[in-house]
């Protein structure tokens, strides 16, 4: 799997609001190396104890769909729901040949259940603010574009 392809850009069009509570996500690949890629996402301050009896991460999980395929790169889409309004997320990328990898905020890390639950890799957005939502005029929804 082409590690080096792989690309998310948080702040940007990679990830944005589309609603008060709904956040869409894309994800680039190289052409034709992935098979698929899951978002783990969660609210960060929702913890549940595990069986040693400590805190650790609650995390959801959702695939993202190929929205469509460049001269060298595949995107990926998908759109979350967050009911208080915050989120942090990871993306667990599996290659063609089958081995996963887990893409968050500092960089690449083996697929291992401590590397999920390490909330220092995950990308945040830590409150939905409306003067950050996108918003598109009435009139662009009549507009022609050539």
């Amino acid at each position: 799997m082409n590690l080096a392809a792989m690309s998310h850009r948080p702040e940007s069009e990679d990830c944005f609001l589309y609603t008060n509570k709904k956040l869409r996500l894309r994800f680039h690949t190289a052409q034709n190396d992935v098979a698929k890629v899951v978002v783990l996402y969660g609210d960060p301050y929702w913890q549940e104890l595990d069986q040693q009896q400590q805190y650790r991460l609650s995390y959801q999980r959702k695939p993202m769909s190929q929205l469509g395929t460049g001269q060298v790169a595949d995107h990926w889409g998908v759109t979350l729901e967050a009911p208080y309004q915050r989120l942090q997320y990871l993306f667990e990328v599996t290659g063609q040949d089958g081995s996963k990898w887990l893409f968050g905020d500092r960089g690449l890390r083996k697929d291992t259940e401590s590397a999920r639950i390490d909330t220092g890799n995950y990308f945040r957005v830590p409150y939905f603010h409306e003067i950050d939502r996108v918003k598109t005029p009435d009139w662009v929804k009549e507009t022609v574009w050539y």
